[in-house]
């Protein structure tokens, strides 16, 4: 008997293929994977190789991850929530102390910070970003706060500046929510390098899709040699039975490695990054008169702005 392709949970009847975007009566999907025959490739050459877990497609993938985000120190994780869970593990705050968190996020964000047995404090947002707002922040903080975690929505970054000051003058650590913002910059730097830790998604949904993934920024040496201890079950390197630390498997595949896009990359897509970020808006766009209308009328903060609406999105450098 023949499998259905279908998307899990929808009935056959709801199967249709897709039109070409333009036509007045084509909906908008949800998530639209940008995926072709190069991405296939990776695949079949990961699996022609016999090597699917974490491997040299990875390696590849992380230093043009580097090299894209200007960073020194990055690792893989299995998807943004986990990651902000291994980010929390390696600043090692107090248990039951508080972490600030804006309250207007995913799940996932408070999520981790409970598993890592802190206690999350929620702060207001800006009703124009969404993210998190400055003066509410500050007056959050008590004697019992260890961190915020400030969250970069729908592709917009935070206030930053704002961000960082609070942190500052309160000694509190920072672990940015950049799941939603790779390619996304600030004053000339990318979200997720503000921090003390930035974590990135690479879910379905995202500028890089994986199907599921994600990575880790860190701000100092120290912060990643104990992240490679503890994502890889205790050692810095796998292919030995000696652990001198506890750790646990926080690792991706060389499967996944070969679904991503990034301009950098020379074996990766030939689709600029840029142009799959623009996917979703050419798409609204174009779908009706008051879609474009709406999009031509509605302007995002700028970066320069010194202020408390944070920096919009920068496509390209």
């Amino acid at each position: 008997m023949t499998r259905a392709a279908i998307d899990p949970g929808v009935s056959t009847s709801d199967q249709t293929a897709p039109n070409p975007i333009g036509r007045p009566h084509d909906p908008i999907r949800q998530v639209d994977v940008w995926l072709g025959e190069e991405e296939l490739g990776f695949l079949s050459r990961a699996i022609s190789e016999r090597w699917i877990t974490e491997g040299h497609h990875a390696t590849a993938f992380a230093t043009a991850i580097r090299e894209f985000a200007k960073t020194d120190y990055m690792v893989f994780a299995p998807n943004g929530t986990l990651g902000l869970y291994l980010g929390l593990l390696v600043l090692d705050l107090p248990r039951g102390s508080e972490i600030l968190i804006p309250s207007f996020t995913f799940y996932g964000s408070a999520a981790a910070a409970v598993f890592a047995g802190l206690k999350p404090v929620f702060v207001d947002c800006y009703p124009d970003t969404f993210n998190i707002d400055i003066e509410d922040l500050e007056s959050k903080v008590t004697p019992s706060t260890s961190a915020i975690m400030p969250v970069h929505v729908y592709g917009q970054i935070c206030d930053m500046d704002g961000v960082l000051a609070v942190a500052r003058k309160y000694k509190l650590k920072v672990i940015e929510d950049a799941a939603q913002a790779f390619g996304v910059h600030f004053n000339g730097r990318h979200a997720g390098t503000f921090g003390d830790v930035g974590v990135f998604s690479f879910f379905s949904d995202k500028s890089i899709a994986m199907g599921e993934g994600g990575a880790l920024f860190f701000q100092s040496e120290i912060l990643y040699e104990r992240a490679r201890m503890l994502r890889n079950q205790g050692r810095a390197n796998s292919g030995t039975f000696e652990h001198p630390e506890l750790g646990m498997n926080f690792r991706i595949t060389d499967l996944q490695a070969g679904i991503r896009q990034i301009p950098t990359d020379p074996r990766a897509s030939t689709e600029p990054l840029e142009t799959v970020m623009q996917t979703p808006e050419w798409a609204w766009r174009h779908q009706t008169d008051e879609g474009a209308s709406q999009l031509r009328s509605h302007t995002l903060p700028d970066t320069d702005h010194d202020g408390s609406q944070g920096g919009s999105p920068e496509l390209s450098e």
